[in-house]
């Protein structure tokens, strides 16, 4: 045999091999690591885009399965996981739109179980429609706002800001995907910059490609344990580039600055909902009552043990989602009481 079909055939026989050998690696995942992809959104449930790095892919229907729980998401036409929505609006009724990451989105939670739809349910002239997005920052939030919000005829406005929202937003790539950040610049000021032409092509690729299989989750998940020591304090898995010109504070100041002043040209009253701890609660809500921004807190006590679904899963169960209900809803009724309660 010719030396190049010699070597052509061990080729072939190598890739073979490893083949196999992949195989029967995503097969032992499957059956013995069955959760692996805990932390993972459903296929297809997520489709990569240029302006926001990332968002739910319209009508698409999936169930997730985690350790604790089976919970089926679905997504309206508009593109977020809410109830079909007609964009005309009632004289009598009061729209807000509520924007978040996965706390807000629902992880884990049956729709009607989220904080937005008890919350709505009290009013008959309420609506909450809920826009989170796993994975968002106030960035995102806020880049989200600014592309649809002008078209769904609302009333208010509410972000959520807390430490992971507010981490995610100085980084340019999470979670092994591109995204878009804010840079301050030299004269104070916030300049977006925007994911370069043509790389989320690739990103959209290869996520369609490994979004049904288990052993990419399952070798990224390992890494990440055995280097989590190694991290600095503030690091985010996947990040790529941080943002040297960022001053603790400043950066995310100018991002709800720039929300509250589109949210002035649109004439709709912005509000903060915020988890972050004492300390930095504080500090946002003088800076909201400096820009006559609303505030609205979430306070967990040391009672409040059990607010997340597990050790391996630190998103908000449906008990406290009723928690977070109680006290939004007392927070509500002194500024919008004729539409909050039933009478």
């Amino acid at each position: 045999m010719p030396a190049f079909k010699r070597h052509l055939h061990m080729f072939f026989l190598v890739l073979a091999g490893c083949c196999v050998a992949l195989c029967l690696a995503e097969g032992f995942v499957r059956i013995y690591y069955p959760f692996s992809r805990d932390h993972v959104v459903p296929a297809g449930l997520f489709e990569i885009d240029d302006y926001l790095g990332w968002k739910l892919s319209e009508g698409k229907t999936a169930i997730h399965h985690s350790r604790y729980f089976e919970v089926t998401y679905r997504i309206n036409n508009l593109g977020y996981r809410d109830k079909p929505r007609n964009l005309l609006k009632d004289r009598e009724s009061h729209r807000i739109l509520l924007y978040g990451d996965s706390q807000v989105f629902g992880w884990g939670t049956p729709a009607e179980q989220r904080f937005s739809n008890l919350i709505e349910d009290q009013g008959p002239h309420l609506e909450i429609w809920n826009l989170a997005v796993p994975g968002y920052g106030i960035d995102q939030e806020v880049l989200s706002y600014e592309k649809q919000g002008q078209l769904f005829n609302a009333d208010e406005v509410f972000f959520f800001v807390s430490k992971a929202t507010l981490d995610r937003s100085r980084y340019d790539y999470i979670y092994r995907k591109y995204k878009p950040k804010f840079v301050v610049d030299q004269k104070d000021g916030l300049k977006l910059v925007r994911v370069r032409r043509g790389t989320n092509l690739w990103t959209g690729l290869i996520y369609r490609a490994l979004s049904h299989l288990y052993l990419p989750y399952f070798v990224d998940r390992r890494l990440a344990m055995l280097n989590q020591a190694s991290k600095q304090a503030g690091d985010v898995s996947g990040q790529k580039t941080v943002l040297k010109s960022d001053v603790t504070g400043v950066l995310e100041k100018r991002i709800l600055e720039r929300a509250s002043n589109v949210a002035r040209e649109r004439k709709h009253q912005i509000t903060i909902i915020t988890d972050l701890p004492v300390t930095q609660r504080n500090d946002l809500e003088i800076f909201c009552a400096r820009e006559g921004i609303g505030f609205m807190q979430i306070v967990f006590t040391k009672e409040d043990t059990d607010i997340t679904f597990g050790e391996h899963d630190g998103h908000w169960n449906t008990q406290t989602h009723k928690l977070i209900t109680e006290q939004l809803l007392s927070q509500l009724e002194t500024r919008i009481r004729p539409v909050v309660r039933n009478e």
